[in-house]
């Protein structure tokens, strides 16, 4: 026909390449279905854990499938990724739940697992693993309620939380630990300890630091527990220190430091005594501000004296402006029955009887010491009195529950835990039904003692404040 034209050879291979790359496109969407229905495993895009915040340096992340890709402002990260930073470089990661991490120069952090579940917000699973290197961690809110689902591992020791906001420092030789505000619960990988568990080991092995102490933990290749060392500039805080800028993006910034400043006046606390229980006055002329008397003291609370203490309990550090006790014999006398929480250790005279293996016994309040601790500015507001205190043991089922109200004028705090007794006679306590945390022990089934740590709500992220103490109990 006149004016008919053919189509050109180069319209006819467009078009056959378009039909040719659509069918393409339907045969592999059919066959990924195809493949997903007959059952075989298919990947699943990365869950994100977070987003970088700022990067100092140079920063590489190798993703879980070997990938590796520089870090930049703004990129997000996965679980499974495996973040290293260089000589004088740093990462911020802001978490998905509002969390945070810092990663200072020189270290090497695995994300192994990060889930969370909005429909089900105690279905947690929040896992690290720092290689080597020092990192700060400021947990987010899915760990409010779900406290024993978070794990850190290092090469040789596990650590859990509380809700809190800490520091480790790593090596294959040494893992050492500080906290600014809240709790952790490390443990060496013994006793059942394992690098495949979720949340804070338990036992013996454990030993608990919270926040507005100068502590550190530390756990060395063959401990059976970590040590507690006054030697604040072991801190990973200290030895690689933050930078001004490292804050959490979505929290206001607080105290990094507890006040180190002299008090210009001198207070009178009264504190039991460690041996005795009996109540004295300590002038105390520094390291905390002073104390309006109208705050409170605590209670002398002795309610029967046996013919020989066996609990014993002390000051390992300075607190509150009250001097350390000597206690160096007291802490080696028993290496198997001790335990640090705060500034106070318990222990129990290693030649007395441990436990009974059945009965039921309710004990009776012989002394107590009691502080309502600022753990951001490592100041104390109150000494607290105990009123209501009481404790049972039933040592058929190895456990033990007590409950009791710490008081001052403005404050009600009520603190109640429940959790096992081992076969040595050492009190843990549950960290899901006790509102405290809780490590004791008790001689025989006649006397009985716990140091206690409660977190006291603030309603802001700018302050952390706990009721920290030491009890004493008598049949």
């Amino acid at each position: 026909m006149q004016g008919a034209t053919s189509p050109s050879p180069v319209m006819c291979t467009a078009h056959q390449n378009l039909i040719f790359g659509v069918v393409l496109g339907l045969v592999a969407l059919l066959a990924h279905h195809a493949v997903r229905a007959s059952g075989v495993n298919v990947p699943e895009p990365a869950i994100r854990m977070g987003q970088i915040q700022l990067v100092y340096g140079v920063v590489s992340i190798r993703s879980a499938q070997g990938v590796s890709r520089a870090a930049a402002s703004g990129d997000p990260v996965f679980e499974g990724d495996r973040i290293i930073t260089g000589e004088n470089s740093r990462l911020y990661v802001v978490t998905q739940d509002s969390g945070f991490l810092s990663l200072r120069p020189q270290t090497e952090l695995t994300i192994e697992g990060f889930r969370l579940n909005p429909s089900a917000p105690k279905d947690v699973q929040i896992r690290y693993r720092l290689h080597s290197g020092v990192v700060r961690v400021v947990t987010g809110s899915a760990l409010e309620g779900a406290k024993d689902r978070f794990r850190m591992n290092t090469p040789i020791a596990a650590i859990g939380v509380r809700g809190t906001d800490f520091s480790v420092l790593a090596s294959d030789s040494v893992t050492r630990v500080s906290v600014l505000r809240g709790q952790v619960a490390v443990s060496p990988f013994v006793n059942g300890c394992t690098p495949s568990g979720l949340g804070p080991c338990t036992g013996a092995s454990v030993v608990d630091l919270a926040g507005g102490s100068p502590a550190v933990l530390q756990v060395l290749p063959g401990d059976l527990r970590p040590s507690v060392l006054n030697r604040p500039e072991l801190s990973p805080d200290r030895v690689v220190p933050p930078q001004p800028d490292e804050q959490p993006a979505s929290k206001p910034k607080a105290a990094s430091q507890p006040s180190t400043q002299p008090s210009t006046q001198a207070v009178t606390l009264p504190v039991a005594s460690p041996v005795t229980g009996a109540i004295s006055s300590v002038n105390s002329g520094v390291g905390v501000s002073s104390l309006p008397t109208e705050l409170g003291v605590a209670a002398d609370v002795t309610r029967r004296v046996t013919a020989e203490p066996r609990i014993h309990w002390g000051r390992w550090q300075a607190f509150a402006g009250l001097p350390a006790d000597q206690v160096e014999s007291l802490v080696s006398a028993n290496s198997e029955a001790r335990f640090f929480l705060g500034p106070f250790f318990i222990t129990r005279s290693p030649q007395g009887p441990e436990r009974p293996t059945n009965g039921s016994f309710t004990f009776t309040l012989r002394d107590a010491s009691a502080f309502l601790l600022n753990e951001t500015s490592g100041s104390i507001e109150a000494s607290l009195a105990v009123e209501n205190p009481r404790l049972t043991i039933d040592f058929t089922k190895s456990r033990f529950t007590t409950d009791m109200n710490l008081v001052a004028p403005g404050q009600d705090i009520a603190l109640r835990a429940t959790g096992a007794v081992t076969s040595k006679g050492l009190l843990h306590s549950d960290y899901i039904s006790s509102n405290a945390t809780v490590r004791g022990m008790v001689s025989g089934s006649d006397q009985a003692g716990y140091l206690f740590h409660r977190t006291i709500e603030t309603g802001t992220n700018t302050e952390s404040k706990a009721a920290v103490g030491v009890t004493r109990w008598v049949r």
